[in-house]
């Protein structure tokens, strides 16, 4: 299992969720012997000082368990993203695990429970990688004739990357925050292609800093392409690293067979 996550030590993890667990319902405990000692006491009850995050009182063992499934998905989640299986899930699979996260929809974290469930993601990161390239690839439009409905070629139009500023016109536009996932997708295929971690910063945060599409029409992104932004909300990208592009073709063929790209010729 350390292997799955060789930069933490799971035991070490292990120890703290239990002992976090154990201070939790310690805290019941200590709460309801509070609560019994200042019975006879008139306006007494805890339940106006004592709370959750939620804002709930802290009344019973329902509530201790609660705040430990929480422990446990925050947990569950750092192991995620210390695997580096995070960067090889499609958009869906990241939905997903996000969902479950955040509505603390998970197992209890034991050395059992870790084991069988990164084993299982380990086994299948192929696919759900290979599922991320096809989520790109079929997001494009092909009302565009650079955009090519058997491979990806040297250039893409993506849509709806570009806020054009409304009625405040061209000097106000900037990225789409929506629109912009498209290219943090394509980004994050290319840069795991090329054995890179995927960049902290998205592509929103980095376009917006650079003043894009206004100020620097033309930007590039992570060495992987170059894009513009046009007043139709549209962005034209140009592939630097055609290499990736031709990996990324033998990921479609191999779901695709009958439309398979033809070799790219010699320089």
């Amino acid at each position: 299992m350390n292997e799955l996550i060789s930069s933490i030590s799971i035991e070490a993890l292990l120890s703290r969720r239990n002992a976090a667990a154990e201070r939790v319902r310690g805290m019941l405990k200590a709460h309801l012997e509070i609560q019994e000692l200042l019975e006879p006491i008139e306006h007494s009850s805890l339940g106006t000082t004592l709370y959750m995050s939620d804002r709930r009182a802290f009344d019973d063992a329902d509530d201790a368990e609660h705040m430990i499934k929480g422990i446990d998905a925050r947990m569950w989640d750092h192991l995620l993203k210390l695997s580096g299986l995070w960067q090889l899930m499609d958009a869906t699979a990241r939905q997903e695990w996000r969902s479950n996260i955040d509505n603390h929809d998970v197992p209890e974290l034991t050395a059992e429970n870790i084991a069988a469930t990164f084993e299982a993601l380990h086994g299948g990161r192929g696919l759900m990688f290979e599922r991320g390239v096809l989520a790109v690839f079929r997001s494009l439009s092909w009302d565009y004739k650079t955009n090519l409905p058997v491979r990806f070629g040297k250039r893409l139009v993506i849509t709806r990357v570009v806020d054009n500023g409304g009625k405040g016109g061209w000097k106000y536009a900037r990225p789409s925050f929506g629109g912009t996932n498209g290219l943090d997708d394509l980004i994050r295929v290319m840069v795991t292609l090329d054995g890179r971690p995927e960049p902290a910063n998205g592509s929103w945060r980095t376009l917006d800093a650079l003043g894009w599409p206004r100020s620097q029409a033309l930007a590039e992104l992570h060495g992987m392409f170059t894009v513009r932004g046009f007043k139709n909300g549209n962005a034209h990208l140009t592939f630097t690293r055609l290499d990736l592009v031709d990996r990324m073709n033998l990921i479609l063929a191999k779901h695709h067979p009958n439309a398979l790209p033809p070799a790219r010729e010699a320089a």
